[in-house]
């Protein structure tokens, strides 16, 4: 596969942000599990994801 040429290469770096409403509240549609805010939503996985294994 070759490059594109110069003139069609992209020559900035391209970022993206995440917007999250803290107070939002997730909950499934059936209602079989509590709703919970984005915000404990995100810091339940962020401390699953990084706890220290015991």
């Amino acid at each position: 596969m070759s490059r594109p040429p110069a003139s069609l290469r992209c020559s900035s770096r391209r970022g993206s942000e995440a917007w999250i409403d803290r107070d939002v509240v997730i909950a499934g549609p059936a209602g079989k599990y509590p709703g919970i805010t984005a915000e404990d939503y995100l810091y339940q996985r962020v401390d699953a994801n990084f706890a220290e294994e015991k």
